[in-house]
Order: structure tokens, then sequence, then C-alpha cells
């Protein structure tokens, strides 16, 4: 499985590095003419705990990074929404007491595929 992964990913790796190169040939690597990373979090967030604290830790310092776009989805309302919220990082809540767990998935795949 851990082959199949790279041999997907290994391409796209060789293609940003080569396009670093022909960027820093020319001057300074200039980071905007790139697009950022995406980084989704799907979390729970049921309690307000040590995987919630360590999850709201991470975000908050990748979302200060100038190329990366971070964010999360949340399955319950809770202390992590209201903290990840006043970090100004994107927050989609899936509540998992509304939802089946059908809808949740298919839910996710939308806002994946998107």
């Amino acid at each position: 499985m851990l082959k199949a992964w790279r041999q997907i990913f290994q391409p796209c790796r060789r293609l940003h590095f080569q396009s670093v190169i022909r960027y820093a040939r020319y001057g300074t690597v200039n980071l905007q003419a790139f697009n950022p990373v995406k980084v989704v979090h799907v979390i729970s967030g049921d309690l307000w705990a040590g995987a919630e604290a360590q999850a709201a830790t991470l975000l908050a310092q990748l979302s200060q990074q100038p190329d990366v776009s971070v964010t999360a989805i949340i399955l319950n309302q809770g202390e992590l929404v209201r903290r990840l919220t006043a970090l100004n990082i994107s927050v989609l809540v899936l509540d998992e007491q509304k939802l089946s767990s059908p809808a949740i998935f298919f839910n996710l795949l939308r806002l994946l595929h998107r």
C-alpha cells in the first residue's frame, strides 16, 4: 500500500522541486507563485482534552504558514470550534448528533472533493 502511495506522490514532489529550482535560477524563490498546500483535519471535538488541545495547537501553527491553507471539519460543537474560529481558522461542523453516519460520510466526501 505504501509503495502505491509513493508512486502517486513522488512525481508530484519531483515536479514541485523542479519548479522551485527553475524559480531559484532567476533570483529569489517567490512562494506566492505556488498554490498553497491544503490541509484538512477531521476531528471529533466532543470534549476539550489532550487530542483536541493538540489539534488546536497544530492548526494554529499551520495557519501561520504562508503556503498552507488550513480547514478543520469538526463533528461536534464545543470548545474546539470556539477556539479555532477565534484564531480565524476555517471550521466546518458536521454535527454527529444531528446527522447519521452515512450523511456525515457523504458530506465529508463532498467537502473533500471541492
